[in-house]
This record gives structure tokens, sequence and C-alpha cells, in this order.
């Protein structure tokens, strides 16, 4: 193998690096949501299977219901609980300014 074809094959490996790195760079932040998705279809097989047979095998039916169970287990959890959060913000932020208008703690005596 001359100098030449080797220059070329560390080229080729540099570029082939270099694409691998900048497609992980761009999937790194999707990976927690990929991993969620995994698990969630992983774990819902086998009710997706009893539905397509409930349903006289129709798989897009099945999917249609499955996609709906999985809005109502997901999505209504999730803003009920922004609901909730968005309520206690102004309890909390008031706590806060209470607290530092105050002004600091004072220390134990045995200080």
């Amino acid at each position: 193998m001359s100098m030449g074809e080797r220059i070329l094959q560390f080229f080729q490996l540099a570029a082939i690096a270099i694409v691998l790195i900048s497609c992980y760079q761009i999937v790194h932040p999707f990976i927690p949501a990929i991993l969620f998705a995994m698990v969630v279809c992983i774990s819902t097989w086998p009710l997706y299977l009893r539905l397509r047979r409930a349903l006289w095998e129709k798989p897009a039916l099945a999917s249609l219901l499955m996609i709906l169970l999985l809005i109502m287990l997901v999505i209504i959890p999730s803003a009920l609980l922004a609901v909730n959060l968005a309520d206690n913000v102004t309890a909390t932020f008031d706590i806060i300014k209470v607290s530092l208008e105050r002004g600091p703690i004072k220390p134990p005596a045995w200080l």
C-alpha cells in the first residue's frame, strides 16, 4: 500500500468519524425520549395484541385505541401536574418574598 493510498484511507476514516460524531450530537438530546418510547412500546405490546384480537383483527382500530389510551395515561396526568404546580407557584413566591423581607436568619445563641 502506497503512501497516497494510506493518506486517502486516513481521510476517509476521518470523514466517517466526523459524520458519526455529528450524528451523535444531533441525536443526543432526544435519547431519553427515544428510550422512554421504547419502554412504552415494549410494555404495551401485549395489550395491543389483545385489543387487536378483540377488535376483529383490525390493526388500525387497535392502534387508534392504543394511542388514545396512552394519551390519557401520559398527557392528562402531566396537564394536571402542570396546573397544580402553576397554582402553587404564587404561594411559593409569597413565602420567599416574606422570608427575604425579614432579612437574614439570626445565628443560634451558642455561636
